[in-house]
């Protein structure tokens, strides 16, 4: 058979202002739908807390779910805490990459979702980036 490589390379973005639970339920994002035809890889997944400088932001968790294509039945699939920190012209704001080795294999009918277990306002958002493509 033929090998299959990633031909059309994607980089999807979503934020975050609502606390979810790690059961998936609560407000999860939708971040990266795989490819329809035949399927996706996703190689890293990027986030950044981006409240306002001076202001702190709260400690949280922040978790990336896999669903069906319409979020359906969520399944916790990697989790990772953010410091809580005051942003400044010195000091950076909290981030977590999540890199998976070999690529993050996705079905055609499947979906990364995201999702944070804090938010009490404005400075707990958080932005999302993946970075992948699909075959």
């Amino acid at each position: 058979t033929t090998p299959i490589f990633i031909g059309t390379p994607r980089v999807t973005t979503a934020s975050t202002a609502t606390a979810s639970n790690r059961d998936g339920t609560g407000t999860i994002t939708s971040l990266f739908v795989a490819n329809s035809t035949n399927g996706s890889r996703v190689e890293r997944i990027s986030c950044y807390n981006t409240g306002t400088q001076s202001s702190s932001m709260s400690a949280m968790q922040v978790r990336i779910f896999v669903a069906d294509i319409n979020g359906n039945s969520p399944r916790l699939f990697r989790e990772q805490l953010l410091a809580s920190v005051t942003p400044s012209a010195t000091v950076l704001g909290s981030y977590a990459i999540f890199n998976f080795a070999g690529g993050l294999i996705m079905g055609t009918n499947s979906s990364i979702y995201v999702g944070q277990g804090t938010y009490t306002g404005i400075n707990d958002t958080t932005h999302w980036v993946a970075e992948g493509g699909d075959f």
